[in-house]
């Protein structure tokens, strides 16, 4: 009766879906992501990644993503926890990357740092990457395709009196390697209360002769005798260790300020273990050589100018060093950048220093290549980048003017604290192709000289504010006002700027305005539509006249627009794109956390609600999959018409300094689940949705002791099934789903025969 029962329960919800499916309509826009439209530097010479994204503080590792024996590149920007992945071309002592970005949605979401390392020696890299707390750990899984699969939710160590989790924080990126040379992988980091580096000895060749296992203890609380001191970078060799040393019950004497990098191997060919070593807030980069033996290290000596064989590495803060064979020569390479998950911190441009390996592969030797690699061959912007459409020179072809919120420009400290200075300036991606086929070039990384004013966060908005036939220009700030630029080249003319007007109109709507002059009334003169860091959008009406605009302020909640997420940030960063869609007002809109918001039903309820679509815009990957556009934090979105299709293209930036190019399709049908097909039940929550690698189901009074959770794909299939035991609520791990539409159902198990159905609910993955 029981398996019956569910049988007709599951056939009866397949075929509602299917049925519903015949009547589905279509979304209001398609988009394809696109990384082959041309577009070549100020020199002209073509940037062959140059929709790629951008990069700021990242950190690289190799797998093979294609499965095709060769292995490729991941980077890891910590600016947006943002992956990016690259095809090794496998051209022999040659750097040949293509960039893919197809292989991203077969990875769980990460933060904080990552590393891709084969822990059972079968050839395959696995995932060791920071969970709240400590690392968690996936297993390479992959046959015909790339798969992972959640091993350990959280790695432990036998600490001596206790099992508990080996403590790395979000700013800390511990070395994982074979410290011992016994064939499995150990653990080095920073205790957060301590200054000495503990090494976590992995017990799986000891007790069980293989690498399978993940099996830790404590086993050195001072591993290579040397101590950090607790307010800077200076490090003490030759140290006795403590009297607790082995003693679980101590955690170090002092407060280690929280951030270190390490990257453990053999450098100089001896068979013990070195270290590179850096430092929250400084510039270098300290090798250690290890004078001990293998199963006890003893640092003899430290190298502070670190490579002092070549240009020494000097960031303003916090590097990290990578060290992959980039060239297929079988010797691994060196990379650099900025660990710092301050964003308005480190380098961002020029942040990716490639040393190539001149020496062995067991002694290497590090000789400094280029500041920017991989990076120089994109689009970069330095720190945010928002994208604007305006025929700046008047050739009929619309270009894309690209905002940001600055490059380094200096550093200090006060209080004994980094503080970093940053510039804005406006770059100009001249559109030199046709009206059907666009292609660009950078012409001017320095648009009216705006680099001039030192501020940050210039975004510009265009329009003929004076009726004179050019457009004159408008840049919000990070300060929340606009600064007013008059055009006075006259009609079809390259654009000549009076001197600025600041505090424009006593516009000032707190902190990072993103203008917009758009009819919004229809009442044939330009308004102004302004986001904020807050996340929604004010509204300032034009009450002047075609000759002299004046803006008044009606809301600074347009349309009720908000798209902070509160489990990601307490602010929102809207960038709103209005647009004319099939004679209607449309609105797409950046975010901090990345995703392009859609709001329609705007004509006439200026002082209403606007409909939300889609909290997020959908596209279609190569092989048809559907996915969620976010290429990184703090994006920015334009909209135009690129290829004359009669479909909207979509440019997005992000806070790395990049941009992504989308061109519009005919919509595809929509996969959403009717809410006729959703038993309400007594009652169950999910949050967050859009969900993303997990979520919580939590319950308003309590079921018994055991529940089911059942999840269903569009299509009907049963993909998830858990037993739980009833608490109030509790988190279900989705990072193995895609991204999609999904049912999450709900019953009691402690009858079998006659369970009590909770209810049924729809909820979106996106990643």
């Amino acid at each position: 009766m029981k398996s019956s029962g569910k049988a007709f329960i599951l056939f009866f919800l397949f075929f509602a879906i299917i049925k519903h499916l015949d009547a589905q309509t279509a979304y209001d826009f398609g988009f394809k992501k696109d990384y082959s439209v041309s577009v070549l530097d100020s020199s002209g010479a073509h940037l062959y990644l140059a929709w790629a994204g951008g990069m700021n503080s990242c950190h690289f590792s190799a797998i093979d993503l294609d499965l095709d024996g060769i292995n490729d590149l991941v980077s890891f920007d910590k600016t947006g926890n943002k992956l990016l992945t690259f095809i090794n071309n496998g051209i022999s002592d040659s750097i040949s990357y293509t960039f893919a970005p197809y292989f991203r949605k077969f990875f769980p979401e990460f933060s904080g740092w990552v590393h891709f390392i084969d822990y059972n020696n079968d050839q395959k890299n696995d995932i060791f990457t920071y969970t709240p707390g400590g690392i968690k750990v996936y297993k390479n899984v992959s046959d015909t395709i790339l798969k992972f699969q959640l091993l350990y939710p959280m790695l432990n160590s036998d600490m001596g009196s206790s099992i508990s989790n080996i403590s790395v924080t979000y700013d800390d990126y511990p070395a994982i390697y074979d410290i011992d040379g016994d064939g499995d992988l150990d653990i080095l980091s920073f205790f957060g209360l301590g200054t000495f580096i503990q090494m976590h000895q992995n017990l799986s060749k000891e007790l069980y002769s293989n690498s399978d296992t993940l099996l830790y203890e404590l086993s050195y609380y001072c591993w290579g005798d040397f101590s950090e001191n607790s307010m800077n970078s200076f490090l003490t060799l030759n140290i006795t260790c403590p009297p607790w040393r082995d003693d679980s019950t101590k955690t170090g004497k002092g407060t280690r300020h929280t951030g270190s990098t390490m990257l453990a191997d053999d450098f100089n060919g001896d068979g013990l273990t070195d270290l590179i070593l850096g430092d929250v807030d400084y510039f270098n980069l300290i090798k250690l050589t290890n004078g001990g033996t293998a199963d006890s290290a003893h640092m003899i000596s430290q190298d502070t100018l670190f490579p002092s064989e070549s240009l020494p590495v000097y960031f303003n803060s916090f590097p990290v060093a990578s060290y992959v064979d980039l060239n297929n020569d079988t010797k691994k390479d060196l990379l650099v950048s900025p660990f710092s998950s301050v964003y308005t911190l480190a380098e961002n441009t020029n942040s990716i220093w490639f040393y190539k390996n001149t020496g062995s592969l067991s002694i290497p030797n590090f000789s400094y290549v280029k500041p920017d690699f991989l990076q120089g061959e994109m689009i970069e912007t330095g720190s945010g980048c928002y994208p604007v459409v305006y025929d700046y020179n008047s050739d009929g072809l619309q270009d894309i003017i690209l905002g940001n919120y600055g490059y380094l420009d200096s550093s200090y400290y006060e209080f004994g604290y980094l503080k970093s200075v940053f510039r804005s300036q406006i770059a100009v991606l001249e559109n030199k192709g046709t009206l059907t086929n666009p292609s660009f070039q950078i012409v001017d990384d320095d648009y009216a000289a705006l680099s001039q004013l030192k501020l940050t966060g210039l975004i510009p908005a265009f329009g003929d504010l004076d009726n004179d036939g050019d457009k004159d220009m408008i840049c919000g700030n990070s300060d929340g006002s606009l600064i007013y630029f008059e055009n006075s080249a006259g009609s079809g003319n390259i654009p000549e700027y009076n001197a600025p007007v600041y505090n424009f109109q006593a516009v000032d709507v707190g902190d990072y305005s993103v203008p917009q002059l758009f009819d919004l009334n229809s009442d044939n003169l330009l308004d102004l539509a302004v986001g904020k860091k807050n996340g929604t959008i004010s509204y300032f009406q034009n009450t002047g006249t075609v000759n002299n605009p004046v803006f008044t302020k009606i809301t600074d909640n347009l349309g009720l627009v908000n798209v902070t997420d509160p489990g990601i940030s307490i602010h929102g960063y809207s960038s709103p794109c209005f647009f004319i869609d099939s004679n209607k007002i449309k609105l797409f809109t950046g975010s901090e956390k990345g995703n392009i918001f859609y709001y329609k039903d705007i004509e006439s309820n200026l002082g209403g609600k606007f409909s939300a679509v889609d909290s997020v815009l959908i596209f279609v990957d190569k092989d048809s999959t559907t996915l969620f556009i976010n290429e990184g934090m703090r994006s920015g979105v334009a909209v135009f018409d690129f290829d004359n299709d009669g479909y909207k293209d979509m440019v997005t930036g992000n806070f790395s300094g990049g941009l992504s190019f989308y061109y519009g399709i005919k919509p595809h049908a929509m996969n959403s689940i009717d809410e006729a097909l959703l038993i309400n039940g007594p009652g169950f929550n999910l949050h967050p949705n859009p969900a993303n690698t997990d979520m919580k189901i939590s319950f308003s009074k309590t079921y018994g002791s055991h529940i089911r959770v059942e999840i269903y794909d569009i299509v009907g299939n049963n993909v998830l099934i858990q037993e739980r035991t009833f608490t109030n609520e509790f988190e279900i791990e989705l990072s193995q789903l895609k991204s999609g539409f999904y049912i999450c159902k709900v019953t009691t198990v402690n009858d079998q025969d006659n369970p009590t159905n909770l209810g049924s609910r729809k909820f979106v993955i996106v990643r």
